[in-house]
């Protein structure tokens, strides 16, 4: 008889456990809660329930030693709310997964634009450099105009044609280059040719036509040679300087002279270069067949013997002077000039004649000049 009041305390002890349990969510958040200090401590019949928005409290009393979050290790406080489990719903869940994912999509989409807009301005900049071409080639930069300049012997129509440069052509189709070249290999008396691109539709030829300077022996005929060493034309070398002994290699007109001996090639025109700087005029021949002896032949009655091609301007300003004093109009004489420090002059009259002519006495410091003790001197 005394065993069913133990039963009916065993049922009505777990009524209102029962009862709170079955409580709706709303109704429970308004109940207060004590705090716990752990996890541990709670009491087996309570359910768990959202913290949502609150912050857990932090106990300043050592760790038990059964916590195994504490492990020996000072408790470090919470940075943000702990949110139960309980309180993220499936479809909150679901919602932050898709706008993750969304978001994630949207990103990648833009960094294919911002590639892809790379690849159209290569291919934007490319036809455009395309386009610029053939519009350059076919209608911008026509030639329009030819201008001649520098020509008095040859007109300019015969310069433009023998050019090949022809109107209408586009300028950046023309190479300037061959058109120089053309012009003064066809034209004998055209040294050098310059031909400019003056955008955006004219073209300028300036030549400088050539001027005779010597004649150069070649067996019977005689060759005009300009400054630019181009053989002019043939057999009218009056009034020039006419080199002998040369030995011309294939001379054409139109092409630059050459010699078949090494070192003659040069020599005709640093010797008129040096007779130019010491100001010698009157040169009738240049004898160059021993290329180690040259004799220059001044007014046809005064040889100057001048030796190798050393001390050429030296040399000459020293036969200028003794030309000036020393020689009278009516003589002819050799001048030996191969050493400056001794100059001898022949009379060509007498054989033999080994005399030393007068030469211009030296200047003093104040600026006149010494009387030789003689009528000779050696200089």
């Amino acid at each position: 008889m005394m065993k069913k009041p133990a039963q009916g305390n065993k049922s009505v002890a777990k009524r209102p456990v029962q009862a709170n349990a079955q409580q709706p969510a709303e109704r429970r958040r308004n109940i207060p809660k004590k705090p716990s200090a752990s996890v541990s401590g709670m009491k087996k019949g309570t359910s768990k329930k959202p913290l949502a928005n609150k912050t857990a409290p932090v106990s300043n009393k050592p760790a038990a030693a059964g916590n195994k979050t504490a492990s020996g290790l000072k408790k470090q406080p919470l940075k943000r709310p702990v949110e139960s489990a309980a309180a993220i719903s499936g479809g909150q869940k679901k919602a932050y997964s898709s706008a993750v994912k969304n978001r994630s999509v949207k990103s990648k989409k833009r960094g294919s634009r911002g590639g892809n807009y790379i690849l159209y301005y290569l291919l934007a900049g490319i036809i455009a450099v395309i386009v610029f071409v053939v519009l350059a080639n076919t209608v911008l930069f026509n030639c329009g105009t030819i201008e001649v300049s520098g020509n008095l012997r040859y007109t300019s129509e015969d310069i433009t044609e023998l050019s090949g440069i022809r109107l209408g052509e586009s300028l950046l189709s023309i190479d300037t280059e061959k058109a120089e070249q053309a012009i003064v290999s066809s034209l004998a008396y055209i040294d050098a040719a310059e031909v400019e691109k003056s955008f955006p539709t004219k073209i300028k030829i300036t030549v400088k036509e050539a001027e005779k300077w010597f004649g150069v022996q070649d067996g019977a005929k005689t060759y005009v040679v300009s400054r630019m060493g181009k053989i002019l034309e043939e057999n009218r070398a009056a009034d020039l300087p006419v080199i002998i002994g040369y030995e011309t290699a294939d001379p054409m007109i139109g092409r630059t002279l050459a010699s078949s001996v090494e070192g003659k090639t040069e020599l005709p025109g640093m010797i008129l270069n040096a007779a130019e700087t010491a100001e010698l005029e009157g040169i009738s021949s240049i004898d160059i067949s021993d290329r180690f002896e040259i004799k220059v032949l001044v007014d046809g009655r005064i040889t100057l013997e001048l030796g190798n091609s050393n001390e050429l301007e030296s040399k000459l300003q020293i036969a200028k002077a003794l030309i000036e004093e020393e020689i009278s109009l009516t003589e002819y004489v050799t001048v030996n000039i191969t050493n400056t420090e001794k100059v001898y002059v022949r009379d060509n009259n007498i054989i033999d004649n080994t005399d030393p002519a007068p030469v211009m006495p030296p200047e003093t410091a104040d600026g006149t000049t010494e009387t030789a003790d003689s009528d000779t001197a050696e200089a």
